[in-house]
């Protein structure tokens, strides 16, 4: 895999310690994780692991996007998930000492933050409370997903796509702007057939969103937010 190390930054240490699993630790036993880790920027394309390899490392994303995906028997892709800034990939089955389950690949550049499940293990072994503190904290953290992802069920498919844009341009969105993406990851993300996001992006074409590609355009800086008032009636 080819990969660059990087300094690790007060900014990886913060986007560690606000992971899950880290949380409820405390400030010693967090030092002695963040110590062992390690940044790496992948080029896209890049895959990180393979099904049924080893699983040394748990992942976390620091900037950029990555797929978890299976080959079918067919060769064709299936997408399990894909992660984006602050999600963490690889720990369930690092921490039990399994394989890993699935393939991961980057789909754009990526700025990731990579420790050693060993390591971790170990950790645990040595201070049980450490172990009770990693579970209470996801356990909270299930709970919150739980409800996001009801909350994104609830809403139609114009809704999450406007959503997801407007996550993409920011608090402040510019004219301009390019999806991390292919069209097809993005359907997967949304949980829609690609033909019903191509329609979806075509409606947008009212309130001055186009999509050309990986570009988004925004005929006026209110576009967004009015899809969203109008997806949400």
């Amino acid at each position: 895999m080819a990969r660059t190390e990087a300094s690790f930054s007060p900014e990886d240490r913060r986007i560690l310690r606000a992971m899950p699993m880290f949380t409820g630790v405390s400030e010693y036993a967090f030092d002695q994780i963040a110590a062992s880790a390690h940044t790496v920027l992948i080029p896209a394309r890049t895959v990180l692991f393979q099904e049924g390899e080893p699983a040394a490392d748990i992942y976390v994303v620091a900037s950029g996007w990555v797929k978890l995906y299976r080959m079918s028997q067919g060769g064709s892709e299936a997408i399990i998930s894909l992660f984006s800034r602050g999600r963490s990939f690889g720990e369930a089955v690092g921490l039990m000492g399994r394989p890993y389950p699935a393939n991961a690949e980057a789909v754009s550049d990526c700025r990731l933050i990579r420790i050693n499940s060993a390591f971790i293990i170990s950790l645990l072994r040595q201070n049980p409370d450490l172990a009770t503190g990693m579970i209470a904290s996801m356990n909270a953290h299930l709970h919150q997903l739980v409800g996001e992802v009801t909350r994104l069920k609830a809403l139609n498919g114009t809704a999450r796509v406007v959503e997801f844009l407007t996550d993409m341009a920011g608090e402040h969105p510019a004219q301009e702007f390019t999806l991390p993406f292919e069209k097809q990851l993005l359907a997967s993300l949304l949980g829609m057939q690609p033909e019903s996001l191509s329609r979806t992006l075509k409606r947008l074409r009212d309130f001055g969103i186009e999509v050309d590609g990986r570009k988004v355009l925004l005929a006026t800086p209110d576009a967004l937010s009015r899809a969203a008032e109008s997806a949400a009636n």
